[in-house]
């Protein structure tokens, strides 16, 4: 039975759609909430996937219903949270991704004198935003109570761009949920390449956007399929998708390259793979890598800004790789192929990832300030 805490909280984000920020916000709800901390869920808007993975017990509160514009939507943004804060009175307000964060910030402004505490946390690298954005960070991060990030490159970047104050600045690792992972890997799915062990197996999972260079990966995999007979599956789904799969059929990877578009559990696939890879061209902090590591996986990733080193650092099975660099990928996905993760180091890391861990340094966090 939980211990009930006089702390009332809540976790404020665009909305549920399927994310790696989407997904650790509905992990520390209900874990927040499990450890008897009033918990409120805040969406700009009600979209998405993630409903019911939220605990029952976790109210959630949209500001906004069905589409609107993007003034629309920062205006109902605005205004549900003002309200919201002013008539419930929270004791911390957590946002996420880059548009809560800056409502939640000029919430702040106009909130001088409220009790509550606004903190801000960053889920990307902050070096490739807009000059709109990171001016407007710029101006309204620095009011926030704290802001807090999964990886190092991240706080980084927001003292150095957006001009927070370094005591300010909080590293928080993001959750990985362990148990959920390795259930939802037993899901049967059926596939021909799951069932066929004639061919290698290479995975990826991500949005189909500029940021996460399928475009290198889909040339790497060229190259390893020219030296050894071996398939690709990429799940997710994105703007990039069109191009993608011109890509694919210019290269003539047709019958090796299997796009299967948003999956909500990936893990099966995942779990299949000999290798696990990432090729974004920055991150803020990747889940999936984790993901895949849970697992069991050999993992190749690009070297990129942020997140990737901190967490694949020193772990056998694992190899980084320049950023763009498609020979360099191909070369350590082909010896990644035959090779064995270092399960005991990848454990030994993801013990720092545990919901229980994670949950604990937020109410260190909420305590402290």
């Amino acid at each position: 039975m939980a211990i009930q805490n006089n702390k009332k909280i809540a976790f404020f984000l665009p909305d549920l759609r399927i994310g790696g920020a989407e997904k650790v916000f509905v992990q520390l709800a209900n874990s927040l909430s499990e450890q008897g901390y009033n918990v409120d869920l805040l969406l700009a808007q009600k979209a998405g996937n993630l409903f019911p993975l939220v605990n029952s017990k976790v109210p959630i509160l949209a500001f906004c219903q069905g589409r609107k514009s993007q003034l629309s939507l920062l205006l109902s943004s605005l205004k549900g949270l003002y309200f919201y804060t002013t008539n419930n009175k929270p004791d911390v307000i957590f946002s996420t991704i880059t548009g809560a964060n800056l409502v939640a910030a000029l919430v702040r402004v106009f909130l001088p004198n409220q009790s509550t505490k606004f903190i801000l946390r960053e889920a990307s690298s902050v070096h490739n935003s807009g000059l709109v954005y990171r001016w407007l960070s710029r101006m309204l991060y620095p009011q926030s109570d704290a802001v807090l990030a999964g990886s190092k490159g991240v706080i980084d970047d927001m003292v150095s761009y957006y001009r927070v104050d370094r005591d300010k600045a909080h590293l928080i690792r993001n959750p990985v949920d362990l148990t959920s992972i390795k259930s939802q890997a037993s899901e049967k799915v059926v596939h021909p390449w799951l069932l066929n062990n004639d061919f290698p197996l290479i995975v990826s999972v991500g949005r189909l956007t500029t940021a996460k260079d399928f475009v290198t990966l889909i040339k790497a995999f060229k190259l390893v399929r020219d030296e050894r007979a071996s398939k690709l599956i990429i799940i997710g789904e994105g703007e990039c998708r069109a191009e993608l799969e011109e890509k694919v059929s210019v290269l003539g990877l047709m019958n090796d390259v299997d796009f299967l578009g948003f999956r909500e559990n990936p893990h099966p696939f995942v779990s299949s793979a000999n290798v696990f890879v990432l090729s974004s061209r920055w991150e803020g902090f990747p889940n999936v890598i984790l993901e895949a590591l849970a697992l069991g996986r050999n993992v190749v990733s690009t070297d990129c800004h942020a997140g990737p080193a901190e967490i694949l650092s020193g772990i056998g099975g694992c190899t980084l790789v320049p950023v763009g660099d498609s020979e360099k990928m191909a070369s350590a996905i082909s010896e990644k192929l035959n090779g064995e993760l270092d399960v005991r180091e990848a454990d030994i890391r993801l013990k720092e990832y545990s919901i229980k861990a994670v949950s604990q340094k937020y109410s260190e966090l909420m305590d402290s300030i």
